[in-house]
């Protein structure tokens, strides 16, 4: 709750205008004076005559202060006529000489202080720091203060273990200081604004702040909906307003990852871009994967381009074509970074190890900073966070929801990276890196299973009368076979065998998959993508994680959906007139599925050739072309 006199001080912002050589500026200060009932002074004593006024005369006074010198360094004093219950809009200019630019290396800030008297005496005031800076896009550049600048920076989450969002202002400062300390001069923080004393710090250590909004892989529907717009708009403003005034703010970020290929984006970008120069004026950015399709990338001053963990050779070709579409603009690499897990020395399908980890950021920064059409980049993270939904790759250290891609863990450690980064950043000899890459490891249980089907079968083709026959004539002779079928020649119980078989074998493929990707960082967002609930997603890793119990799971399901899918056709004829028993239906179904036997090898070497993808293509392509010939003679 804020409590507020009736005649107050709002709305303060500051626009500076600097000379050719920085030396000095004009600083332009508006702000407002709220006559929220101006009769409530009488009460107060401030005056003694008891009249209605049309009117009231105040004085205000307009101070910039240096702490370091403890001087005013400019000042004005001058009067404003009020009207009760109205608001009051003042603009007016300082000339300030001999200025002290605000840096990352060189932090300076002074204090703006407005004060506001009423007969002599002072009836409000506002504070705030206030630091001389010019930071704008020119010629396809960052400039700060008339320098070219490159932007080094890490994303941030507003997280920690002990205090979950909550984080204490001592926390706060000590991860500004970690930052601070790696030698970057950038930190954006995630999808979100940041605590006010978090901005604060940044202002007193030097950090380029970068301030986003939490727009994060919104759909292009959302965009059309004009509630969604007013809201929107409203959480801006009072972004901006709240954090104008701060020398760290380099720009205004609407958004991350969104659909911004669409149209209705454009419509919706080019509102918030207007909101925001509305009230000030520093830069606008959005964060995209898809620059080459991106119909808002004219809407911002600058933009921020994402990268999935490509391998380098990929990441530079990336890099390369990003280049040739962003012209006359900034060019800004976002999200770089890799998934940490200690305990393993692959770095396949985006998994590293801490040492992986360095040597992953160092390949990429390097390349960048020594990439003259690239303007900076941001480190994906600078510590690990909790996220809303779980991780696949977090299955063996039972925390599926810390996302660990930190130079730092959630704890604050530092990890090999940070130090790596940190020398490097500041022009360190560095060792060489060495890492070891492994395969995945292959469970036996893929290739025991796959001799365990053979040899099921082949005991049920020698013990059972006629099994084996009815298999051979399923796959070799499916016309007389389905006849049989039609006629009830078939034991009902080798058809269950037969559909407990088939659905052992496909159901070992989707856990040989679902094994090999598991981390996978695509892969994850697919199954995220088709969890409606975190509990089924982690339902979904733990079978993943576990692949004999996953593959009998995977039996069930299809064994089940068989039965249903009998269902279906069994009423599908019936609405059509055609009276056909249930249970042939669902052995015609069943046993139509035998040429999935011919996959029993596959489950055997299934988790070794998805290193060679064109083999395993083609043979699927085989199988799939099979099937589709065999249901068309069903």
């Amino acid at each position: 709750m804020c409590i507020r006199d009736r005649i107050c001080l709002d709305d303060v912002s500051v626009n500076n205008e600097f000379s050719q050589d920085y030396k000095s500026c004009n600083v332009n200060i508006s702000f407002k004076i709220r006559d929220l009932g101006s009769s409530e002074l009488l009460k107060r004593g401030l005056t003694k005559k008891k009249t209605n006024y049309n009117f009231i005369n105040c004085d205000y006074k307009i101070e910039i202060f240096d702490p370091e010198s403890k001087s005013i360094i400019g000042s004005l004093i001058a009067k404003a006529k009020l009207i009760p219950r109205k608001v009051k809009e003042i603009s007016n200019t300082i000339s300030i000489k001999n200025i002290t630019l605000w840096s990352p290396l060189n932090p300076k800030l002074y204090e703006l202080r407005i004060k506001l008297f009423y007969n002599n005496v002072q009836i409000d005031e506002i504070r705030k720091n206030l630091g001389f800076k010019e930071f704008r896009v020119s010629n396809g550049s960052f400039y700060l203060n008339g320098n070219k600048i490159f932007i080094r920076g890490v994303i941030r989450y507003d997280q920690h273990p002990d205090f979950g969002n909550s984080v204490p202002w001592n926390v706060l400062e000590k991860d500004i200081m970690k930052i601070k300390s790696l030698g970057v001069n950038a930190v954006k923080v995630a999808h979100f604004p940041p605590h006010p004393y978090f901005v604060e710090l940044c202002d007193i250590y030097g950090l380029l702040l970068f301030e986003e909004i939490p727009i994060w892989r919104i759909n292009s529907h959302y965009f059309n909906k004009k509630k969604h717009l007013e809201t929107t708009t409203i959480f801006l403003s009072e972004v901006v307003n709240r954090d104008k005034l701060h020398p760290s703010i380099a720009g205004w970020g609407l958004g991350s990852n969104f659909e911004s290929s669409a149209k209705e984006a454009a419509f919706f970008l080019t509102k918030l871009v207007n909101t925001i120069k509305n009230i000030d004026s520093k830069l606008t950015y959005f964060s995209t994967f898809t620059p080459e399709s991106d119909k808002c990338l004219s809407i911002v001053d600058f933009n921020l381009i994402s990268f999935k963990p490509y391998p380098l050779s990929r990441f530079k070709t990336c890099i390369n074509k990003i280049i040739s579409i962003i012209k006359n603009k900034p060019v800004i690499i976002d999200k770089i970074g890799i998934e940490v897990f200690p305990d393993t020395e692959t770095v396949e399908g985006g998994v590293s190890s801490l040492t992986y980890q360095a040597k992953y950021l160092q390949e990429r920064i390097s390349y960048l900073e020594n990439n003259r059409y690239v303007d900076g980049y941001f480190i994906w993270s600078f510590a690990d966070w909790k996220g809303s939904v779980p991780l696949l790759a977090s299955e063996p250290f039972k925390d599926l929801y810390t996302y660990n891609r930190g130079l730092v863990d959630l704890k604050r450690n530092e990890r090999p990276a940070y130090q790596y980064l940190k020398a490097f950043i500041s022009g360190q000899k560095l060792s060489p890196l060495i890492t070891e890459t492994t395969q995945s490891e292959n469970p036996p249980f893929f290739i025991l299973s796959g001799f365990f089907y053979i040899v099921i079968i082949i005991i049920l083709s020698k013990k059972i009368k006629w099994f084996g026959e009815n298999l051979r004539r399923s796959l070799f002779y499916t016309k007389g076979f389905n006849l049989d079928l039609k006629n009830k020649r078939l034991p009902l119980w080798h058809t269950f065998l037969i559909g407990i078989l088939i659905g052992g074998i496909t159901g070992e493929i989707f856990a040989i998959i679902g094994f090999y990707f598991k981390r996978n960082i695509i892969f994850d967002y697919l199954v995220t993508h088709f969890s409606v609930y975190n509990s089924f997603k982690e339902l979904v890793t733990f079978l993943i994680w576990h692949p004999f119990l996953f593959t009998v799971f995977n039996m069930l399901i299809i064994f089940i959906s068989f039965l249903i899918l009998s269902i279906i056709v069994y009423i599908f004829f019936a609405v059509f007139g055609l009276k056909i028993e249930y249970l042939i239906i669902m052995q015609i179904i069943m046993w139509s599925g035998s040429i999935f036997i011919f996959f029993i090898p596959l489950d055997m070497i299934l988790f070794q050739v998805l290193h060679y993808s064109v083999v395993i293509y083609l043979y699927i392509l085989f199988s799939f072309i099979s099937t589709i010939l065999q249901q068309c003679i069903v």
